[in-house]
């Protein structure tokens, strides 16, 4: 099991990453400006989110080609190819998922959620990946770009995110 701390925008993320049977698991515990956000996401041949914010709840996992997600009383259903939201962890969660070869890209349709409220919306990413670790997303509405880098399925440098300890 590791530990560790992101620096993150507006905030401080402490987590632990585990090895599981299939995959791998993290939780952590975000502390920013909008309060406390905790998450729980399990990845293997599927992936399971669970987020607590705000006084909400969040579940949402993947299906097949599908995300079904609920918060509150409201459940829904999407093709989506995953999740994303403000901690590393939805990053490393969908490399993963897309397991792309090096110079591979995807775009991929997600499942965005925000805090502190967990509201969702579909957004659409283009995933290049650049090395053996490397990856540039791009969002495709607003063109923004970052640069991902992972080191044993964790990921060590985002933007936006500073990986402080492990």
């Amino acid at each position: 099991m590791r530990t560790g701390a992101y620096l993150v925008d507006g905030g401080r993320e402490v987590f632990t990453w585990a090895p599981a049977a299939d995959g791998w698991s993290y939780a952590s515990t975000r502390e920013d400006e909008t309060g406390t956000t905790r998450l729980e996401l399990h990845v293997g041949r599927e992936v399971r989110v669970h987020v607590e914010a705000g006084g909400w709840v969040l579940r949402a996992g993947t299906v097949g080609p599908d995300v079904l997600w609920r918060r509150g009383e409201d459940e829904r259903e999407a093709a989506a190819g995953g999740v994303t939201g403000p901690s590393p962890a939805y990053a490393a969660a969908l490399v993963h998922h897309l397991a792309l070869a090096v110079g591979e890209q995807r775009r991929v349709r997600l499942l965005a959620v925000t805090a502190p409220v967990l509201a969702t919306r579909m957004v659409e990413h283009s995933w290049t990946r650049t090395g053996t670790e490397d990856y540039d997303v791009a969002d495709l509405a607003t063109g923004e770009r970052q640069v991902v880098r992972l080191e044993a399925g964790l990921v060590i440098e985002a933007t936006g995110a500073t990986l402080t300890r492990s």
